[in-house]
């Protein structure tokens, strides 16, 4: 293989590995706001990636009431509800966004 042709692989395979290295920051960001969202005792029912970074994840969740019907074994959740999380300043925030998801996100 000559000099040009060893350059055009070359840059095939760098932009091979942005790719994959977008879609693993991607997959990390879903499963991290799965996690997240599981941990605080929440039913995950699906979750999405957000243009520009984070995930949007459909939950149905505990309210916090010590009273209410979602505070005992097995009750019934609220929701669902949509839930924007994301990094900022290197640490894990999340966002209600409301019973709808934003359109084109």
């Amino acid at each position: 293989m000559d000099s040009d042709g060893l350059k055009r692989r070359l840059e095939a395979l760098w932009e091979e590995r942005a790719r994959i290295d977008a879609e693993i920051e991607q997959l990390e960001s879903q499963l991290e706001a799965r996690e997240r969202a599981e941990k605080r005792g929440a039913e995950v029912l699906e979750v999405e990636p957000a243009r520009g970074g984070g995930s949007y994840v459909l939950q149905k969740v505990k309210c916090g009431k010590p009273t209410c019907r979602c505070a005992r074994p097995g009750g019934q959740l609220h929701g669902p509800y949509w839930y924007y999380y994301y990094r900022k300043d290197g640490k894990n925030r999340s966002k209600y966004v409301g019973k709808n998801r934003p359109e084109g996100v």
